[in-house]
């Protein structure tokens, strides 16, 4: 068997904190829910990113308070921008999933 088109890495180049595994898990849920929606840009930290949103869905993000996840909502261009904190839980990503399904849930639109 060739083995010329594999690299053999020894170690990892960074570790990977517990905030960008809860980010990389929020947008693969979003993703999971909402096929259409994209990250702007390669993502190099998922503690901080941006998702571009389809055109028939709208979030408006009414009443949620997060502590240590923070996001916001550019309703012009129809963008994500999340950002996770030290210290986020899963219980915490897991509320901010649930409350996006629900509100893309409640905001489509058609276009």
């Amino acid at each position: 068997m060739d083995l010329s088109a594999f690299e053999v890495i020894t170690e990892l180049p960074r570790e990977i904190t517990t905030e960008e595994i809860i980010g990389r898990r929020i947008f693969v849920k979003i993703n999971s829910f909402i096929p259409k929606a994209q990250t702007i840009g390669e993502v190099a930290d998922w503690t901080n990113y941006s998702i571009q949103l389809p055109k028939n869905i709208k979030l408006s993000f009414a009443y949620y308070t997060a502590e240590k996840i923070h996001y916001h909502i550019n309703h012009i261009s129809n963008t994500l921008h999340i950002s996770v904190d030290n210290g986020a839980s899963s219980i915490e990503a897991r509320n901010f999933i649930q409350h996006i399904m629900n509100e893309a849930k409640n905001g489509k639109r058609k276009v």
